[in-house]
């Protein structure tokens, strides 16, 4: 982490490829992941009847799975286009990035484009029209409120955690999108101070991936019961 926050490389060029590849596929999956997760629930609330015999596990699963492969191989070109090399001026300093730096511009505000804002777009759209549809659909008899109350409780829980993990993604990997576009954009204060951040910021985005679960346990009782069931043998 340091030697990334502080361009010195110190594990080598296959480590240098394979460091970059998680990191994008990683940043590709979690966000694609909780895209897949709202077009469910999506689907579940505006368009119940007309979707409930896609909704299944086994596609779901596919899914998930298909988002995996697509990341791995849209990222495949890292393996390629990054590397370790050293200036002419300062040749014992080794830094791992891309070979052509000339092409940092357009991948970083591809990067920036898929793996951040248009994902982020398509998930407060649809939790909008989430939002619409549960207002439209409330009971107006006291027997009708009753029978979907417990229905409700679901519903705004299951809501409530997609709103907090998607506002923990979009506040952990905020600072570094916007690091890596200055970088390439413009130009990046060299100072001890900006060092340790730009070191935390790439902590924070990392660390996003590890919260998730937490949240899941502590937001969820669906998913402390089914992380039960999946690790009793």
């Amino acid at each position: 982490m340091h030697s990334l926050a502080s361009d010195r490389w110190h594990f080598g060029t296959v480590a240098c490829k394979l460091m970059h590849f998680l990191v994008n596929v990683s940043a590709y999956v979690t966000v694609y992941t909780l895209v897949l997760v709202t077009v469910v629930r999506y689907l579940t609330v505006v368009h119940n009847a007309k979707t409930s015999r896609f909704r299944t596990r086994p596609i779901t699963t596919c899914l998930i799975g298909a988002i995996w492969v697509v990341a791995c191989i849209a990222n495949s070109f890292i393996f390629v286009a990054y590397g370790t090399f050293s200036e002419d001026r300062t040749p014992d300093v080794i830094s791992c990035d891309l070979y052509d730096g000339n092409n940092g511009k357009p991948m970083y505000a591809l990067f920036f484009l898929l793996a951040y804002l248009l994902p982020l777009v398509i998930i407060a759209l649809l939790s909008l029209g989430i939002r619409r549809q549960m207002v439209k659909n409330r009971p107006t008899t006291h027997a009708a409120a009753l029978r979907k109350m417990r229905s409700a409780r679901r519903k705004k829980q299951i809501g409530r955690l997609l709103i907090s993990v998607v506002i923990l993604f979009a506040v952990s990997w905020l600072p570094i999108h916007i690091h890596l576009l200055v970088a390439y954009f413009g130009e990046i204060s060299t100072s001890d101070i900006y060092r340790l951040l730009t070191f935390f910021w790439y902590c924070l985005a990392y660390a996003n991936s590890c919260v998730n679960p937490i949240v899941y346990n502590c937001a969820s009782k669906d998913f402390r019961i089914a992380f039960k069931e999946s690790v009793v043998c």
